[in-house]
């Protein structure tokens, strides 16, 4: 499967519809590179410990990503950490792929993409990358 199959893969468990193309023994194809899949903004930032850690971040900070899925609002939860600081949530409307791919086991990773000092609410825009085939 090339990129183009892969990432109607990646389509398909964002809609919750079966992939395009079968894939034999639920494995991926190797990427060349990471393949972006998300990018949005962390919900809850302000909220958790985002507004204390905000001047201190920057574009291209790593985040680590934490599954949560006994969370009793939404049971597909990702938790976003910068630092070991709880900042907020992949926002619920699109954390169904994600969810998916980390119960899974693939290896995936997230980052700041930019900070928008102008919001107070939700300033803090992240991407998130299929690292490749290979499960964690």
């Amino acid at each position: 499967m090339h990129r183009r199959g892969l990432l109607k893969y990646v389509a398909g468990l964002m809609l919750g519809t079966p992939a395009l193309h079968s894939v034999a023994n639920d494995t991926l194809p190797a990427a060349a590179s990471p393949i972006g899949i998300l990018d949005a903004r962390i919900a809850g930032f302000a909220h958790y410990q985002g507004e204390v850690c905000l001047p201190f971040m920057k574009a291209g900070d790593r985040l680590a990503l934490r599954r949560e899925p006994e969370n009793p609002k939404d049971r597909r939860a990702v938790e976003i950490y910068w630092r070991h600081k709880k900042i907020g949530y992949v926002p619920r409307i699109q954390n169904r792929a994600l969810s998916r791919l980390m119960d899974q086991g693939y290896a995936v990773q997230a980052k700041v993409r930019t900070i928008d000092d102008g919001l107070l609410w939700e300033p803090l825009y992240f991407e998130v990358e299929l690292l490749d085939s290979n499960r964690s």
